[in-house]
């Protein structure tokens, strides 16, 4: 019996050594980082978890998108696995217009969470990304997906356990990296202050996204964010709210969050699909300034019922 508990011993042993003996690096400029292992965010244990994932659409924005995912201990793990390059993970989001924005060859050695530092080592440095677009997108949605759990407030990548300067690209992952504001458009010549807007990209399939966009402004607040919204010109994003609208004024009115548009906001009883996703910006616009307040929208004088009526959306986009 010892001798066959010794032999069980001798085979972990060696198997140990073969494993962290492979953990080598053919191009690197730092030292190797050695001790990644799954750490649990929480204790909890439901059937299936809320999680937000990124993607990006052929513009190049990135986009949030909330799904669903069995709870493990290794939910970080988890997390990052749903955004992996996968044929079935682009079939499912062939029709939302979106893509990974991740290369098919950033399998995961493993995630080590400590003192608000998450370590994510990828078994390989040779990334198949075709431009600094597409690797900023890369190291970014990382980021904000492992920064949204409370537990982590950086993210240091690595790379068969080493640490490299950058990327092909140019870009900065030599050192611990925290998640900024994304899908900048415009400079701080524009404004000092910052609002995100969400505003919306078409599929192939006729599919609407909603994309949040920052913006730079004089003020941060609903009102700023409701004019960038109407008057800032995106690439291939719009909001659908009719050209030469204005926001006359908005109030809160019996826990009610009033917004007053000029007559030309009835147009879009002209077209359903638009109204749709004008009213949908304008709640996920507004929700972050009042996250519990009921929406009503008035053109002129007279209150605007859409044909949908508003909701204030849980998320974006959910899959």
């Amino acid at each position: 019996m010892k001798k066959t508990i010794s032999s069980i011993l001798l085979i972990i042993l060696i198997l140990s050594c073969v494993f962290f003996s492979g953990c080598k690096n053919k191009t690197t400029s730092g030292e190797p980082v050695g001790g990644i292992t799954e750490v649990p965010l929480a204790t909890q244990n439901p059937r299936t978890t809320q999680v937000t994932v990124y993607y990006m659409d052929k513009n190049g924005y990135i986009v949030p998108v909330q799904t669903s995912i069995d709870w493990s201990e290794g939910i970080a793990k988890a997390v990052i696995r749903k955004m992996m390059n996968t044929p079935e993970l682009q079939q499912q989001l062939v029709t939302m217009g979106l893509e990974s924005l991740m290369p098919p060859e950033a399998a995961i050695n493993g995630i080590d969470i400590n003192d608000g530092l998450a370590k994510i080592d990828f078994t390989t440095s040779e990334l198949t990304l075709t431009s600094k677009k597409a690797e900023e997108n890369f190291v970014q949605g990382v980021v904000l997906a492992l920064t949204a759990f409370p537990t982590v407030e950086k993210v240091q990548f690595m790379f068969n356990g080493y640490i490299l300067e950058t990327l092909e690209y140019g870009t900065k992952v030599n050192e611990p990296i925290s998640a900024t504001d994304f899908n900048v458009i415009g400079s701080e010549s524009d404004g000092e202050e910052t609002v995100c807007v969400y505003m919306h990209g078409t599929s192939e399939e006729n599919y609407n996204y909603f994309v949040p966009i920052t913006m730079y402004t004089d003020t941060n607040d609903c009102a700023a964010a409701i004019n960038c919204l109407m008057n800032t010109d995106v690439p291939e994003l719009k909001s659908s709210i009719p050209e030469n609208c204005t926001l006359e004024s908005m109030e809160i009115i019996d826990n009610t969050l009033c917004l007053f548009f000029s007559e030309e906001f009835t147009q879009l009883a002209e077209d359903k699909n638009a109204e749709a996703a004008a009213i949908k910006s304008i709640a996920l616009t507004c929700s972050q300034y009042y996250p519990d307040t009921k929406i009503k929208v008035y053109a002129g004088n007279k209150e605007y019922v859409p044909t949908e009526g508003i909701d204030i959306p849980t998320f974006s986009n959910i899959i």
